[in-house]
């Protein structure tokens, strides 16, 4: 992994970012497109991982889901597999997704909360993007959804998986599927996957997420009376990274000092990406009332102490 390069204003970000776009490319299509997507994070020493997998609780996956959709399952009546999780995230539940966005500026903000420690941006440069209908995102759904567990039957999955349509209008045989399945299942770090807006807070973010893979632990055949011959996957998950190029090669680290996370989180309010614009839910729209007063307060106080703040953080070195 490079040295992350330090940012000392928004501007030196952009003006950082624009220097790459040779190397960016955007396609996009019907089935697998590519971007490139950022993420935001306060604390330079957390780790590039999901919820589910972070918090220990990647064994209990489809009890996390099965639990939630009992206890609300008005909640979860419609929408695909994949709305459905992205619904359980956005309330807190633990999930194999991690957020991403496709803009920058908000990935920014987001490095500069908890202004006493240094925050980190990281960019994935020309990710493979798969839609949410693609059949590879239903089959990691399907597993966490109705496989998740000690181990995966993979004549069962197969034979699930093949009742879904769009599954099965791109596999003549089990054969190939198993093959691809394992393949997307233990081999793929992380898929990109473009929502459907299905929330505001979603719209405003301009979010996406990285939906993360697993390892394989050990395949076995079954000598029970009752299951003998059917193979058996015991899968895990994928070690937690500091290192953004173990999920993907062309990636890269921006560490955002503490010391600059003021100021550019000021100039980031007079380009418009604050906490109200966002998290559009009322509770964050009082905050953000709150604290456009009391940053308002803290202003008048550097002027009355003759103090020069620069908005955007400080100029930046060569």
């Amino acid at each position: 992994m490079s040295e992350a390069q330090t940012i000392e204003s928004v501007s030196h970000f952009v003006e950082v970012l624009a220097s790459g776009e040779t190397n960016r490319r955007e396609h996009l299509d019907g089935n697998v497109s590519s971007g490139t997507f950022y993420r935001g994070q306060a604390d330079v020493s957390w780790l590039l991982s999901p919820s589910l997998y972070r918090s220990g609780l990647f064994p209990k996956e489809r009890a996390l889901i099965s639990e939630i959709q009992r206890i609300r399952p008005e909640e979860f009546e419609s929408g695909s597999r994949f709305d459905r999780l992205v619904k359980m995230q956005h309330y807190g539940l633990p999930t194999r997704l991690l957020d991403v966005t496709i803009n920058p500026l908000v990935a920014l903000y987001f490095a500069c909360e908890a202004e006493e420690r240094d925050g980190s941006v990281f960019v994935f440069r020309n990710l493979p993007v798969f839609w949410q209908h693609n059949y590879a995102v239903r089959l990691i759904m399907l597993y966490a959804f109705e496989f998740a567990g000690p181990k995966v039957d993979v004549g069962r999955f197969i034979e699930v998986a093949l009742r879904d349509p769009i599954v099965s209008a791109h596999f003549a045989d089990s054969d190939s599927l198993a093959r691809t399945a394992t393949h997307y299942l233990t081999e793929v770090p992380v898929m990109a996957v473009r929502p459907s807006l299905s929330n505001q807070r979603i719209a405003q973010q301009q979010g996406a997420f990285l939906v993360f893979g697993m390892t394989l632990g050990e395949r076995s055949v079954s000598t029970n009376p009752g299951t003998v011959g059917r193979v058996y996957l015991d899968l895990q998950p994928i070690p937690a990274t500091r290192n953004p190029e173990n999920l993907w090669h062309a990636s890269a680290e921006y560490r955002i000092p503490a010391a600059n996370k003021l100021g550019m989180r000021r100039t980031l309010r007079h380009l418009g990406v604050t906490r109200s614009r966002l998290f559009p839910e009322l509770e964050h729209q009082a905050a953000f009332v709150r604290d456009t007063f009391m940053a308002q307060l803290l202003d008048a106080r550097d002027l009355d102490g003759g103090t020069e703040d620069s908005l955007d953080g400080g100029s930046h070195g060569a």
